[in-house]
């Protein structure tokens, strides 16, 4: 269990119980510097273990902000044996010849972004933890995180303090978000529960379908139903999303459905 200090608190959020990235426990420990989402399950720390050293891989293509961030953890964790890459190429071949605890990413790398480093690591029998340092924060970004299984996100601009204490969390076993990123994440999943609450099941697959580029005529195959029923479903749904067209009916299904 971790700390508890005077000026943290426990809170439930609800709106978060029926989302696909739900951590276990459901509880979120408010502190003043970030949030902190402990699992009743955590995985066995390594920090500590005198055995096996922790190894960690930073991973970003400014070499200022690598060497930055290498001598910030060297400094707290001096136990700990932190190597460097700048793209997910690089990282792939680190990742094939060593095994790293936590990986520590910026989210837009030269060759792709973190997710896609996180799809490649799929075929690995054991996989780090990662934690993401970014100056995104868009929250479909994190939303699209934390459903891959990230662990932790924190923006560049966060003080040195919590980017240890959240590093620390993370190598627990626990999960550490910065708190704005909290607020937009609970933001984003409130919206897009009611947007579901807006439309039916069929409304939105049609959306969907829409949103891929068929026609009346093909959604309609899809659907197993009339092209005149699909016309009409599309009116009722142009009416409840607000929007005059296809155009803005299919930029509304990528802003608020789309994973």
């Amino acid at each position: 269990m971790v700390r508890v200090s005077t000026l943290t608190k426990w809170t439930q959020i609800p709106i978060l119980e029926s989302t696909s990235f739900v951590i276990e426990s459901n509880y979120v420990k408010e502190e003043s510097n970030g949030i902190r989402i402990t699992k009743h399950n955590a995985i066995s720390s390594s920090l500590g273990k005198e055995s096996v050293m922790t190894r960690i891989l930073l991973v970003d293509d400014h070499t200022i902000v690598r060497n930055g961030l290498k001598l910030l953890l060297n400094k707290h964790f001096p136990e700990f044996r932190i190597d460097e890459s700048y793209s997910i190429k690089d990282a792939m071949n680190h990742l094939a010849s060593d095994e790293y605890d936590l990986l520590v990413l910026d989210y837009q790398l030269q060759d792709g972004n973190a997710l896609d480093l996180i799809k490649n690591m799929r075929w690995r029998e054991k996989t780090p933890r990662i934690m993401i340092l970014t100056a995104f924060d868009d929250e479909k970004i994190i939303y699209q995180c934390i459903q891959q299984g990230v662990c932790g996100i924190l923006l560049k601009t966060s003080e040195v303090k919590k980017i240890i204490d959240g590093i620390s969390t993370v190598m627990d076993g626990s999960s550490y978000f910065d708190e704005t990123i909290m607020e937009k994440l609970t933001c984003y999943v409130t919206k897009k529960e009611m947007v579901k609450e807006i439309l039916n099941p069929n409304e939105t697959k049609i959306l969907l379908l829409l949103s891929k580029g068929l026609s009346n005529r093909a959604i309609a195959d899809e659907m197993f139903m009339s092209e005149k029923t699909i016309r009409n479903y599309l009116s009722v749904i142009y009416e409840r999303i607000n929007v005059k067209n296809r155009i803005e009916a299919v930029i509304y299904f990528q802003k608020n459905l789309q994973n």
